[in-house]
């Protein structure tokens, strides 16, 4: 410690002019001074709670009074030349350092037991007060201070005395040296100086080892300073507790280690040094002057036998020398001697390896800066071998080899690929590779558990800091299936996901001067991450969402200057095992998502495997669900579409869809619950109804980029009963699969630990779900059309609304009550009498053969009665026969029965299949209610049609047949003929003679005849023009006609009646015939109408 200051310059006038009774006042008023102190401070500590600004303000004055000097007292003529006064000492340094002395050893004393407590009494407002009244560690630190300085004061003044001299000398007695003034000249009373007393006080601090003692009191200091650290949580700064000061501790220590050094205790002395420079960290100053301190006491104390406590002076040069700020203070041979020092394999020096680990707070003496990033990724599948970038620059004073390094991330240590040791020089930097073992199984992120529902509606992508602007994609992007439907949720598998970085790097150091292993010893500096000044801490009862730092590019891409932005992230997010394998539907990329009902349609799947994946064990289940729904056209083919009333919930379609596999070990068809027959062969997938997931193997290997192929099989049957052929409904059925491809992942970046990784080495389970839609559409559609016109039969006074007379109110309710209600029903049917021939045109077509939906057809046949459709009651009413050239069927044929390979029955996209077929219409006698104004009819379908067809094939994909299936059995649709309306007509009307091609100018007879069929007289009313109206034709261009040409009829009951026509034909050609038109007044109804809307033609010749 610095020698203390020098006492006060002495008066240079002879201490018998001094007046002695000045000296006892000045003792006198000490004494008095030292014992009302001592009360005042007892009076204001001891009590509880104890006056703390009363006791700091007596002991503040008593210290500024008595304790600061020694009292001087005023000496006249003592100036130079006689002339003036000046001041002289009262009270020998000596003496005044004791008094100080016994001072403070007392307040220590009170101090220690008058010591505070929380609960007694609240700290004061300035923290000179609590430390120099209320702090027993500084009431015996200032002892401590004030023993030394008085024993240094006692060896100068022991040093300055000659031998002998003692009982007079000056510098002991001061102004009571000098006895020849006789003492009667003073009154001697108590309190007042004394010789004797003056004498046996030096003897008494002359026989005391001041530096023993200096060092109780330090030790004392430090015992209760390290005392009320640990009892209370304090804070740095101005006004906490010296009990909580860092460099209070310090500065304990300092003067410990002094006083050793003195005592010649190197080894102890050592010790607390390298205690004060562990408590000053944070004042480089404060440090480096410790280190030198400590540097002096060791090479002072290095011959010594003694063990070092603490690795010697190795590790103290050590934590100097790593410690930047530290190092700059020294100078660049004071470096080298404590690098020295601290790589030394001296064992006196230091014992083993050292462990050093920085702490995060000192950023500003790091040894060396450290980022760790990954290059090209910012996000990972936990399993995987990362490849990771690590950036250090060193800041230290002095070149040191890096032999190994550990990277401490937060999923485990890993090691630093180093080939060789690196030499690191001063204010380098070096780029390391290391690769990042994942964790097989990682804890994932939710979000949805800090904010509940709220959150997890705002779902919000965790993306290692990258932001969509910067090109992120939180989609599954090339990864989703083609399939259309795809499941929209494969996307939050790229949600969430578990950070991982780097928090500490650990370097094995040694010295440039040692690299080689055993020259020197090891040093294992650990240093962490920064700090994340950016994070928010959210305390529990706030309702906020917290902070996730890694989530951030302020953080996630922040970096050194020496780190460039290219090499990536400092944190990525690891996932689970993601499939990267791609499942598009090769068959609705051709039927735009179209299947054919009444046929086994099989949808084939192409699975590719994603970069650097391979698969193993493929296997997949479908499952399905059918509902009808609305369907609206869309750009990609149709789609469902979403029921306006959300409410009516979309209702099962009848004939349910079912998954189906072929046993060609079957021997019978199976049936539905509902009473459908499976094709001949086919069962449920499963084999039953209810079974849809069965897993059904693919391939057992699948390189990466390579291909294959699946598929599954479904089927709906065909109504039992017939069809309307133009009948179309709103809603559609639509069948909704989900396929669950499963497999085992494997990666080229996977790891291969046997100890941790599955036995067989096939790779991570991982599954993909994918979803579709089918909409199932009828093979054919058919048009009939009935012919009308001059090839059908007159109309004979049928009563069907359509053939009433211009004089009948269309709009009149009562007209269409008898025959079925509204005209909307009626209109459109075909009008039959009893034994009519009807023609009915027909015209099949595969409306989806466009979508690749085309058929063939294999025979059309008629059927006149369908038992599915009929009562017994509607086939005794009428029957119904298929004429077949000049004669007639039982009632059912063939109509059409393809020949082989024959191509005009193939259906396909924009081909239409046209036939014609005459019905014979019968009526039986009807009960009586079925008669209306002795009108006896029927209303039916002409028959039933029903068309055996197979599927044409869609081309194969890679030798894999798909689409609809051609069975070995066609399939069979039927239709129900148009609707008739067939009446037992009053009258029959026929054409009897009709020339087939008569001559210009020659004459031919025209003749009809009309039959009263009714028990009634009936009349009728006859007109017959040469002309039609609408020709534009000149009656000399026309059929010149002699006959009954206008007027009234008159028919009995069952009577016949022949009209005979003359006809002389003008112009040879094309010429209508004369319009005849004949109607009956009794039903207003016509009996013959060759009127303009349907004429009669004949060709004439020239």
């Amino acid at each position: 410690p610095p020698p203390p200051p020098p006492p006060p310059p002495v008066a240079s006038k002879p201490a018998q002019k001094i007046d002695l009774r000045l000296i006892d006042s000045a003792h006198q008023c000490r004494a008095i001074a030292d014992a009302l102190n001592a009360k005042l401070l007892v009076v204001y500590l001891v009590p509880r709670p104890p006056n703390l600004e009363g006791a700091s303000a007596q002991w503040r004055r008593h210290r500024r009074t008595f304790l600061r000097r020694a009292p001087v007292v005023s000496v006249p003529g003592a100036a130079p030349g006689g002339k003036g006064d000046t001041m002289a000492e009262a009270i020998v340094a000596w003496n005044h350092s004791s008094y100080v002395v016994r001072q403070l050893i007392r307040v220590a004393a009170l101090m220690e037991r008058c010591a505070l407590d929380d609960t007694s009494a609240s700290l004061p407002t300035s923290a000179f007060e609590f430390s120099s009244v209320c702090n027993a560690s500084a009431a015996n630190a200032s002892a401590a201070e004030a023993m030394l300085r008085l024993g240094a004061i006692m060896r100068r003044t022991k040093a300055a005395v000659r031998p002998g001299t003692e009982t007079n000398s000056p510098l002991i007695l001061g102004p009571l040296a000098d006895r020849s003034k006789s003492d009667e000249d003073r009154q001697r009373y108590v309190g007042g100086g004394a010789f004797e007393a003056l004498q046996s006080e030096y003897q008494f601090e002359s026989s005391r080892d001041h530096l023993a003692l200096s060092l109780q009191y330090a030790t004392k200091a430090i015992e209760l300073c390290q005392a009320e650290t640990s009892s209370t949580d304090t804070t740095s700064g101005d006004d906490a507790p010296p009990g909580g000061n860092k460099r209070t501790l310090a500065r304990l220590h300092y003067l410990a280690a002094s006083i050793l050094s003195g005592l010649g205790r190197y080894d102890e002395a050592a010790e607390h040094l390298g205690d004060a420079a562990a408590k000053s960290k944070g004042w480089p100053g404060l440090e480096a002057q410790i280190l030198r301190a400590r540097s002096v006491c060791l090479e002072q104390w290095k011959d010594s036998s003694k063990s070092n406590k603490e690795h010697g002076s190795a590790d103290i040069h050590l934590s100097a020398v790593l410690n930047t700020e530290v190092a700059s203070l020294l100078s660049p041979k004071e470096v080298q001697e404590a690098v020295t020092n601290a790589f030394s394999a001296d064992p006196s020096l230091t014992v083993g390896a050292k462990s050093i680990s920085w702490p995060t707070s000192d950023t500003s003496s790091l040894p060396l800066e450290f980022v760790v990033t990954f290059p090209g990724i910012t996000q990972a599948t936990s399993g995987d071998h990362v490849p990771a970038v690590v950036a250090v620059k060193s800041r230290l004073h002095f070149p040191v080899v890096v032999a190994s390094g550990t990277l401490r991330t937060t999923v485990g240590d890993v090691p630093l690929i180093l080939p060789e040791p690196i030499l690191v020089q001063p204010n380098s930097t070096h780029l390391w590779n290391a690769n990042v073992p994942l964790p097989f199984k990682m804890e994932p992120y939710e979000q949805q558990k800090a904010g509940g529902k709220a959150a997890e509606k705002k779902l919000k992508p965790k993306t290692a800091g990258m932001t969509r602007a910067a090109g992120a994609c939180y989609t599954p992007g090339a990864n989703a299936s083609a399939v259309a439907g795809d499941d929209v949720k494969a996307g939050k598998a790229y949600l969430g996901g578990t950070p991982v970085s780097c928090r500490e790097l650990e370097l094995e150091l040694r010295s440039a001067d040692n690299s080689s292993p055993g020259s020197g010893r090891s040093v294992f500096l650990t240093v962490r991450d920064r700090a994340r000044s950016s994070s928010v801490q959210v305390g529990p009862s706030k309702k906020k969402t917290p902070v996730e730092e890694e989530n951030y590019i302020m953080s996630t891409w922040e970096r050194p200057r020496f780190h460039p932005l290219s090499l990536g992230p400092r944190c990525i997010r690891v996932h689970g095992p993601i499939p990267g394998i791609t499942i598009t539907d090769m068959t609705s990329a051709q039927t735009r998502r179209k299947v054919m009902e009444g046929t086994v349609n099989r949808i084939l799947l192409r699975v590719r495997a994603g970069p650097g994946e391979t698969c193993r064990d493929l296997k997949f289940s479908v499952k399905c669900s059918s509902a009808m729904a609305l369907t609206e056209e869309g750009p990609d083919g149709p789609t469902q579409k979403e029921l306006e009333d959300k409410a009516d919930p979309a209702r099962p379609p009848k004939r349910e869809p079912m998954l189906v596999e072929q046993d060609v070990t079957m021997s019978s068809h199976y049936f539905t619950k509902e009473g459908y027959a499976l094709p001949n062969q086919w069962k449920p997938r499963g084999g039953d109804e209810e079974s849809d997931d069965v897993k059904s193997p693919i391939t057992a290997d699948l390189g990466s980029g390579e291909t294959a192929y699946f598929s599954f099989d479904i089927f709906r049957p065909m109504p039992l009963l017939p069809k309307v052929g133009n009948d179309s409904d709103d809603l559609s059925c639509w069948t909704n699969y989900t396929i669950s491809l499963s497999y085992n992942q494997g990666r080229p970046n996977r790891r291969t630990d046997t100890s941790i990784t599955d036995e067989d080495g096939k790779g991570d389970p991982v599954a993909r779900n994918v979803s579709g839609s089918l909409l199932w559409c009828s093979p054919l559609s058919a048009q009939f059309s009935p012919v009308q016109g001059d090839q059908k039969a007159y109309p004979s006074g049928s009563r069907h609304p359509s053939n009433k007379t211009p004089d009948v109110d269309p709009d009149s309710n009562d007209l269409f009550k008898s025959f079925g209600g509204s005209i909307d029903d009626i209109s459109g049917e075909a009008v039959a009498t009893d034994g009519e021939e009807v023609k009915i045109r027909c015209h099949l077509e595969a409306d989806d053969a466009k979508d690749g939906l085309a058929l063939n057809i294999h025979q059309i046949s008629f059927r006149t009665s369908d038992k599915e459709n009929k009562s017994k009651n509607q086939e005794r009413k009428y029957k119904l026969s298929l004429v077949v050239g000049d004669g007639e069927t039982d009632g059912a044929g063939v109509l059409y029965a393809k020949k082989d390979d024959e191509v005009s029955s193939m259906l396909k996209a924009e081909t239409k299949f046209g036939f014609a077929y005459n019905v014979k219409t019968e009526l039986k006698k009807a009960p009586s209610h079925n008669q209306t104004e002795e009108c006896e009819y029927v209303r039916t379908s002409l028959g039933v049609i029903a068309v055996d067809w197979t599927p044409i094939k869609l081309p194969p994909i890679d030798d894999n047949i798909h689409g609809p299936l051609s069975l070995d059995t066609p399939s069979t649709i039927k239709f129900l003929g148009p609707s008739c309306y067939i009446e037992r007509a009053p009258f029959r009307a026929k054409l009897m003679t009709f020339p087939a091609s008569p001559k210009v100018a020659v004459p031919f007879e025209v003749k009809y005849c009309i039959k009263n069929q009714t028990p009634y007289h009936q009349k009728l009313t006859l007109s017959m023009s040469e002309v039609h109206p609408g020709d534009n034709l000149d009656v000399s261009d026309t059929v010149l006609v002699s006959g009954f040409v206008n007027g009234e009829l008159q028919l009995g009951p069952s009577e016949s009646r022949i009209l005979c026509y003359s006809a002389l034909a003008m112009r040879a050609g094309k010429t209508p015939m004369p319009a005849l038109n004949v109607a009956s007044q009794r039903y207003r109804s016509w009996v013959i109408n060759d009127g303009q809307e349907s004429p009669r033609h004949f060709y004439v010749m020239p």
